[in-house]
């Protein structure tokens, strides 16, 4: 009867600290995410790409430059687009990320007020809707559009 009592005590002990440490993990990102460079368009521009490459919203038409696409929180696959349709480039299926989307493995998203902190600097959001963000980029004039659960810090 004592060894059953003890191992009894053992796996609920091990139950409380499976549990401690789920609630440690909250922190993590889960399901999709999506980060969209792109640039807006004036009203009079020569459309090159196919339709599925450009994002229409009441402030203007937006041509995609890249969209990246995460999986709880790892760089699943970059999307670019091309002049018959969006190209999808699938990463990590032999465990290996190319160098040029090296800074971009990891997301790490954080909003804080009216802020928006991505690849070490802040940007103002300059719209929000639904799950969607979008920031403008002060040096190249580049929205990037944010789509997924952002963590809040306050």
């Amino acid at each position: 009867m004592l060894k059953e009592l003890n191992r009894l005590l053992y796996l609920s002990s091990n139950i409380v600290v499976l549990f401690l440490l789920c609630l440690s993990c909250k922190d993590s990102y889960r399901g999709d995410f999506y980060i969209i460079e792109s640039y807006k368009k004036d009203n009079n521009f020569i459309k090159l790409y196919s339709p599925d490459c450009y994002i229409y919203n009441k402030n203007g038409v937006f041509q995609i430059e890249n969209k990246l696409h995460y999986i709880d929180g790892k760089l699943a696959e970059v999307i670019n687009p091309s002049t018959e349709s969006l190209i999808y480039y699938k990463l990590g299926e032999d465990g290996e990320i190319p160098k040029v989307y090296e800074q971009y493995n990891s997301l790490s998203v954080k909003r804080k007020g009216n802020n928006i902190f991505y690849l070490n600097s802040s940007y103002p959001i300059i719209e929000e809707r639904n799950d969607s963000i979008f920031v403008k980029t002060k040096d190249t004039g580049k929205y990037l559009i944010f789509i997924g659960d952002i963590k809040i810090n306050e």
